[in-house]
This record gives structure tokens, C-alpha cells and sequence, in this order.
């Protein structure tokens, strides 16, 4: 009887006796693949050919034909292509791009999913990333690590509907759960704190974040033609929802607008610094001036909550507010419905023994 072949490492018979001999190997990214050859011996050969092609880079499967391309060079294309699209965050979108430029040298055959989650760790813990990147914070909230995911996500379906890679390592990877429901507002004594330490050219824009809720883009991006002093309101032409929508302005407000300034030859509100352009980001030093101010936990936006949170103790209803703030759901806007006086006590009181009804008399009511 002869004797059983030697086993070689990387060949098999998937089934024994069936005369069909299987590779298995790993791929620079230490993926496992295997594959049906046929007869042993070929089996052998077609084992240590592969072996030679992932050693010395040359490895391409045959269901997935495309070139081994540098994560940084889809990174550039799909800036380029945002550039090219005249996205209204470009600056933004350049920021979270450097996040993943810590692995930019890698291969994206050879980018697995302990890389990107690793480097989103480190970038979630406030360390240092990407070349000459320089950060003073200590942690990033979910939501800025969640942009920041979505946005490599977005780099490698661009790469792939333009045929240059054939999978997408980070379409698995869950972003962290975000916490929207925090609502933090100046109260009365923190926003006179605030105005004693903020130097006086920046007053009318904070005073205008307070008095109008506008996002922050909203609020630097109106061009003097934007604003409507006869029927008193501002236009926002381009809104996070894509939505435009006319926001009213009170006396203070209208006031603060009729103050400012013109530069000659720029149309916006808020110039920026080259001709024509217009401001993109809050006051110089606004953190320094919150902590000189001695206010905890304050963001710019917060003074959109402000916004929201002094109308709905006003009074004001929810639905009112929400399209005000422009939200594009109401029940973005629920948030801040314990803050309204007699919201729920309103409510509940219809359950009231005592609650009038409807009669038909000219009185219009009676009691049960």
C-alpha cells in the first residue's frame, strides 16, 4: 500500500481522496485566502508563487484587479474633488483629512480595521496625530469623532466609485454613539461676566448669536443684501439643511446691524480677511475670553441654546422656536421643552375634574 503524500504547509484537499488540492495563504494584510487549483503538484507550485507575489508586493487577486494604491493619494483625490464641488465646509473637510494621514503611507490592501479604529482612539484622546499636526485638547467629543470617520468613509467610496480600490476597510466600523441632547446656556450674570472681558469688536457678533440663534456659518456668511431692514429679518441662503429660511430680527438686533461698519468693496456683513470673502470662525482667543469670563463648559454654539432656551422660558412655543432655529425636525427642538413655563403643567391640567367644556350658551363654557 502506498504511503500517504507528505503534507506540504499551505496545501490540502479540501475534501480528502477527491483529488482537488486547495492554497491557503495570507495577503499583506494578513488576510487568509484560499484557493482551488487541481492536481498537488500544481497546488505546491501556484503556493510558493503566491507567496513570492504578497512578499515582494505584487499579490492581486483575481476578483479584485486594482492597483495598490497610498491611502494619501485618496485622501488628495477626494479633497480635490470637494474643492472642485465648492463644498461650504472645504476647511472643515481639510482638517478631519489630516486626521488619517497618520496611515497615509499605507496601502489601502494593507489597511485593516485595528489601524483606523486605533487611530481614531488616539484622535478621540486628544493625542497627536498626522505630520506637524499640533493640538492643546485633551478629548474630542463623539460628534467631532464621528465627522471625522464618516469622512474617510466618504475618501474610500469616492476611490471606489472611481475604480481605484476594491473594498472599503472602514465600512464596519460603528462611529461612537453622539450625545445631542446637551443644552447649556448663558444665564443673565454669565453673559454681562462674558461682554466685560470680550473686546468690543466682537460684541455685535456674539450680541447677534445670542439675539437671532443662528449657526455659526449662518451667521458670518450673509452678504449685506441678506439683510432686510423695511420687513426686518435676515435671509440665510445657506443652511446646515440646505433649507433657506428668513430669521426676524427685534429692535436690538436690527439696531446692532444698523451699526456695523461697510467695508468699502466687500458685501458681507462680517468681512474676512481677503477682499471679498467673509468670516468663518468665531472671535480670536473665545476661549480664553470664556475662561477669563468664568464660565465652565461654554461652546460657541452653546450661544445658539442660548437662543432657544430664553424664548422657550418666555413662552414661546416649540414649534415656533423650531422654525426659528431652522431645524429640519421638531423633535430636534423637544430638547428644550422642560424649560417652558407651563408646558407640561398645561397639559396635564386638561385631565382636571374641574376643567371648563364647551356649551352652547354665550358664555361658551361650564364647569363639570
Amino acid at each position: 500500500m502506498p504511503k500517504p503524500p507528505k503534507p506540504e504547509r499551505g496545501v490540502f484537499e479540501r475534501k480528502k481522496g477527491s483529488g482537488v488540492w486547495w492554497i491557503r495563504f495570507a495577503d499583506e494584510a494578513g488576510r487568509i485566502r484560499k484557493q482551488s487549483v487541481g492536481m498537488r503538484s500544481t497546488a505546491i507550485s501556484t503556493y510558493q508563487a503566491k507567496k513570492t507575489e504578497v512578499r515582494e508586493g505584487r499579490f492581486t487577486p483575481a476578483n479584485m484587479k486594482h492597483r495598490n494604491c497610498i491611502l494619501n493619494e485618496l485622501l488628495d483625490d477626494y479633497l480635490a474633488s470637494c474643492q472642485a464641488r465648492q463644498i461650504r465646509d472645504y476647511k472643515t473637510m481639510e482638517g478631519r483629512i489630516k486626521v488619517w494621514r497618520e496611515l497615509g503611507s499605507k496601502t489601502v490592501r494593507m489597511l485593516t480595521i485595528g489601524d483606523i479604529e486605533g487611530c481614531l482612539m488616539r484622535y478621540a484622546n486628544g493625542k497627536p496625530f498626522g505630520p506637524n499636526y499640533k493640538s492643546k485638547k485633551t478629548k474630542r467629543a463623539p460628534s467631532t469623532v464621528k465627522r471625522a470617520l464618516v469622512t474617510l468613509k466618504s475618501a474610500l467610496r469616492y476611490a471606489m466609485r472611481n475604480g481605484k480600490i476594491g473594498h472599503n476597510p472602514a465600512s464596519d466600523i460603528k462611529p461612537p454613539k453622539e450625545n445631542n441632547k446637551r443644552v447649556r446656556f448663558l444665564t443673565m450674570d454669565e453673559e454681562e461676566r462674558l461682554f466685560k472681558v470680550l473686546p468690543v469688536e466682537y460684541h455685535a457678533e456674539v450680541r447677534l448669536a445670542i439675539l437671532t440663534g443662528l449657526r455659526k456659518m449662518e451667521l458670518f456668511s450673509p452678504k449685506w443684501s441678506d439683510i432686510n431692514f423695511q420687513q426686518r429679518f435676515i435671509a440665510v441662503r445657506d443652511s446646515k439643511t440646505g433649507e433657506g429660511r428668513n430669521v426676524p430680527m427685534n429692535q436690538t438686533a436690527f439696531d446692532i446691524l444698523k451699526g456695523i461698519i461697510r467695508r468699502l468693496g466687500n458685501p458681507h456683513v462680517f468681512p474676512g480677511e481677503k477682499p471679498g470673502t467673509h468670516r468663518t470662525d468665531r472671535p480670536l482667543h473665545w476661549e480664553k475670553y470664556i475662561l477669563a469670563a468664568k464660565i465652565d463648559d461654554f461652546h460657541w454654539h452653546d450661544l445658539r441654546h442660548t437662543t432657544a432656551s430664553r424664548l422657550a422660558m418666555a413662552g414661546v412655543d416649540l414649534y415656533t422656536i423650531s422654525r426659528i432655529l431652522g431645524h429640519s425636525d421638531v423633535s430636534m427642538t423637544m430638547r428644550y421643552a422642560h424649560l417652558s413655563p407651563g408646558f407640561l403643567q398645561e397639559a396635564m391640567s386638561k385631565l382636571d375634574p374641574g376643567t371648563p367644556e364647551k356649551t352652547g350658551t354665550k358664555t361658551g363654557t361650564r364647569a363639570k
